[in-house]
């Protein structure tokens, strides 16, 4: 047992509650012994003082609960200490994945057609978990729907801007895999096809 906890303490020096607790476990195990054995040895010479030092077990669960407590009020101290550093550590993870997010957008990779979460996930340098969580969490919305929303943006622009540029040219380069995809979508947020929210736009331009 001295050996098992001697290695538990080499190997937990990273962590001072757990080291505490361990080093304690081994004075409590040394007093118990020493009391034991001393108590039997002096049983030999004088039984009334070997049962006076044998007693002392008695006292011994008192201590294990005392120090058990104190471990535990101190456990419970540190990690409310880790706390606050474990919500800033998300809070720094947080905002690099937001600068990234908007640098990504800026660069108009979202333009590229199929791609998927793994493919955003490592442009940007992170996981498909976080990623996906991330978005969900701070946009409200899943990865497909973020990322049809911004070619779908990107569509309308382009459409607004260039008259001559065809409905289907406009999809494929934003990074709709069909026209039918990109028609359906847009009709469903926008209440209207591509064509009829064109021409609605080329109506306001004039006199």
């Amino acid at each position: 047992m001295r050996k098992s906890l001697n290695r538990q303490t080499r190997t937990q020096k990273q962590q001072p509650s757990v080291n505490a607790f361990i080093q304690w476990l081994q004075r409590s195990m040394y007093w118990g012994i020493a009391i034991g054995v001393t108590g039997v040895a002096v049983m030999m010479v004088s039984k009334k003082v070997a049962l006076l030092l044998l007693s002392g077990f008695a006292i011994y669960p008192c201590y294990l609960f005392v120090s058990l407590l104190n471990y535990a009020m101190h456990f419970e101290k540190e990690a409310q200490e880790q706390q606050p550093s474990a919500r800033s550590r998300q809070q720094k993870k947080n905002r690099k994945i937001e600068t990234d997010i908007r640098q990504w957008t800026s660069e108009k990779r979202y333009m590229k057609s199929q791609l998927t979460l793994n493919d955003v996930a490592h442009q940007l340098h992170t996981n498909r978990t976080y990623l996906s969580q991330y978005i969900n969490m701070e946009l409200n919305m899943p990865f497909g729907t973020w990322l049809s929303q911004l070619r779908l943006k990107e569509a309308k622009q382009m459409l607004a801007e260039n008259a001559s540029l065809s409905i289907t040219e406009a999809a494929l380069a934003c990074g709709f895999s069909s026209v039918s995809n990109f028609s359906h979508l847009f009709t469903a947020l926008e209440g209207m096809t591509p064509q009829q929210w064109r021409k609605k736009q080329g109506d306001k331009g004039k006199p």
